[in-house]
């Protein structure tokens, strides 16, 4: 600190310590008066809690999604290329599969029931050959097929 007096007049001036800036973080000497200053580091920070997280996205190799979009009805999280998309499932141009997406459920139908036990009806059946090898029937007679 340097001190001048010109009569009754003093002028305090104190010495630079450091470069004049805006710092997060300081060191002071025992006066309060801050000697040094420098930017935060992660291990400056203690841990917190997820839930203060309320912007931003988190990446998937940090366990998130990396979307910033909340998924509508139906659509699911779909890999692309090490990262997310969001998408939907689609019944293709044939319209055999009836696909409902509702709030936290995806529907997969068919037209009609297609189990073992179900006896489905289709307007058409062709076949480029037909190994009589595969066709088994409990009865004497051949099975007859049109």
């Amino acid at each position: 600190m340097d001190v001048a007096t010109t009569g009754t007049t003093a002028t305090v001036n104190l010495a630079s310590v450091g470069n004049a800036g805006t710092y997060t973080k300081v060191t002071t000497d025992s006066y309060g008066r801050v000697t040094a200053g420098d930017t935060l580091s992660a291990s400056d920070l203690p841990p917190h809690s997820a839930t203060l997280i309320t912007s931003g996205e988190l990446s998937p190799t940090r366990g998130g999604t990396g979307l910033n979009a909340a998924p509508s009805n139906g659509q699911l999280l779909i890999g692309s290329g090490g990262n997310f998309a969001l998408g939907t499932l689609s019944p293709g141009a044939s319209a055999g599969v009836v696909i409902t997406n509702n709030a936290g459920s995806i529907t997969i139908d068919t037209a009609q029931d297609i189990r073992n036990t179900a006896s489905p009806t289709f307007a058409n059946v062709s076949t480029s050959s037909v190994n009589s090898s595969l066709i088994t029937q409990a009865a004497t007679t051949p099975p007859t097929l049109s």
